[in-house]
C-alpha cells in the first residue's frame, strides 16, 4: 500500500468542517435542552449540569468526527496519525467557533475585560480539550476506515464523551 502525504488543504478543510459542526451542535443542543425543560422542568443547577455534562458532550463528540466521512475514499492511503491530526483540526475549528461565540457573549454582557479573560481562559482550556477529544474519536474512525475495525468507533466515542463531560463538570464545579 502506497502512503500518500495528507495535504495541508485537508487540514484547513477539517477546521472549517469543525466550525460548521459547531453551528449544528449548538442548534441541536438548544433544541435538546428545550425538550428536557419541557419534560422535567429542571432547576437552574440541574439544567446547567444536564447541558454541560450530558447533552453538550454527547452531541458535540458524536457530531465532530462525522466530517471525516468525506475522507473515507483516502482511507487506504492514510495512517492512524493522519486520522488523528484531521480530528484534531476538526476540534480546533469547532473550539474556535465556540470560543468566538463565548467571546461575543462576554463582550455584550460583561464588557471588554470579561471578553478578553474569557478568550484567554477558553483558548488554554476548551480548545485543547476539543482538539484532544476529536483526536480520540477520529482514531476510532481511522480504525474503522483504514483497518476495518468498526467496533472501535463506539469505544473511542465513549472515551471522548467521558473526557468532555468530566472537563465540563470540573469547570462548572469551580
Amino acid at each position: 500500500m502506497e502512503r500518500k502525504i495528507v495535504k495541508s488543504k485537508y487540514f484547513i478543510f477539517a477546521a472549517y468542517v469543525g466550525a460548521l459542526i459547531g453551528v449544528l451542535a449548538g442548534i441541536l443542543t438548544i433544541i435538546e435542552m428545550l425538550i428536557i425543560k419541557a419534560l422535567i422542568s429542571p432547576s437552574r443547577e440541574e439544567g446547567i449540569f444536564i447541558l454541560a455534562c450530558i447533552l453538550a458532550p454527547i452531541t458535540e463528540e458524536v457530531l465532530k468526527p462525522i466530517g471525516l466521512i468525506s475522507f473515507r475514499r483516502h482511507a487506504n492511503h492514510m495512517h492512524l496519525k493522519d486520522w488523528a491530526v484531521l480530528g484534531s483540526f476538526i476540534g480546533v475549528g469547532f473550539a474556535a467557533l465556540e470560543n468566538a461565540i463565548y467571546f461575543m457573549s462576554a463582550l455584550l454582557t460583561g464588557g471588554k475585560a470579561l471578553a478578553i479573560a474569557t478568550a484567554i481562559f477558553r483558548t488554554f482550556t476548551t480548545l485543547p480539550m476539543h482538539a484532544l477529544t476529536s483526536t480520540i474519536s477520529s482514531l476510532g474512525f481511522g480504525l474503522w476506515f483504514s483497518l476495518r475495525k468498526p467496533l472501535a468507533i463506539p469505544v473511542f466515542y465513549v472515551i471522548s464523551i467521558v473526557i468532555h463531560s468530566t472537563f465540563n463538570f470540573a469547570i462548572i464545579a469551580m
